[in-house]
């Protein structure tokens, strides 16, 4: 057991990092509607208003999470999923897809191209709450898969 000067001595716990999660959509409206909502669950949100721009903000910083809409001028979302699978420093971020269109088509090619998971608008905010955060802990697991992966081969 500690004594109480040792317990002093020992340096605080650092505060949880925010998950940042980039939102892209070319309605302002909707990046708003999904950036207020992500920010009560105390995610740190970014938007961008095409895909040229979310490239862009991806390769610029780090985010742990994309939410994608599918039609948008510019460079469409599955065209922006596309870049963003086929790019080794961007693969592994996980990518929901959000659109009004709920065809099984789209769901399906969004699927094969590599989308985490596919919302249709207008969302409801449990759903929202629940696919993001089922996102974000599979690419947690993921990671410590990877890590626990490579510590095996270093051994």
């Amino acid at each position: 057991m500690a004594k109480p000067d040792e317990i002093a001595e020992q340096a605080p716990a650092a505060p949880p990092v925010r998950q940042r999660v980039l939102v892209v959509d070319d309605n302002h409206v909707n990046r708003d509607l999904l950036r207020i909502r992500l920010e009560r669950e105390d995610y740190l949100v970014e938007e961008a208003g095409n895909g040229e721009l979310a490239l862009a903000a991806l390769r610029r910083e780090r985010f742990d999470l994309v939410l994608l809409d599918v039609m948008m001028p510019v460079l469409d979302g599955i065209e922006t999923l596309q870049a963003i699978k086929g790019d080794a420093h961007l693969r592994d971020i996980p990518v929901i897809m959000v659109s009004a269109v709920g065809e099984l088509e789209t769901v399906a090619r969004c699927m094969e191209q590599g989308a985490d998971d596919y919302l249709t608008k207008p969302f409801n905010p449990v759903f929202l709450k629940a696919r993001v955060r089922g996102s974000l802990e599979c690419r947690r697991l993921r990671e410590l898969e990877r890590q626990m992966a490579a510590g095996k081969d270093g051994e």
